[in-house]
């Protein structure tokens, strides 16, 4: 799973990692503040009593730079924390997603134009979007 590879890798160089579970529901605003209540609830724990097993005292970690990262549902999560929460979020979001399917068969009314500002960005294949700049640099 690409997921626990990244955060496998983010923790070998050092980065303290904090997943946070949450229930998969349609409803998208209680999900990102149970996403938003259950990582700040870990992270104040960890700010003040520290990380024993690691040695790192809370004063190791008071003034660490906070970065997220979601993939999928969970970016559609950090987007949403963003705008329900903008006065206590990290600084950095790493919002990370991709699709087997064409932007028309994945989201719904691509072809009516709804998300029009969105359409030159959106590809089925990453070789879509990157040939072009590839050409031009030859």
């Amino acid at each position: 799973m690409i997921c626990s590879y990244l955060k496998e890798l983010l923790a070998k160089e050092g980065y303290l990692i904090v997943s946070v579970p949450y229930n998969v529901t349609f409803d998208h605003e209680q999900a990102a503040k149970q996403v938003y209540e259950r990582f700040n609830s870990c992270l104040d724990t960890i700010v003040s009593s520290g990380i024993p097993t690691s040695n790192l005292k809370p004063q190791d970690l008071a003034d660490l730079p906070l970065f997220s990262v979601g993939h999928s549902n969970g970016a559609l999560l950090q987007v949403l924390t963003g705008s329900y929460f903008a006065e206590k979020i990290p600084k950095v979001n790493a919002i990370i997603s991709f699709n087997n399917k064409s932007a028309t068969e994945a989201v719904p009314y691509f072809e009516q134009g709804l998300l029009y500002g969105f359409a030159c960005v959106v590809s089925s294949s990453p070789r879509e979007v990157l040939r072009p700049q590839v050409e031009e640099s030859r």
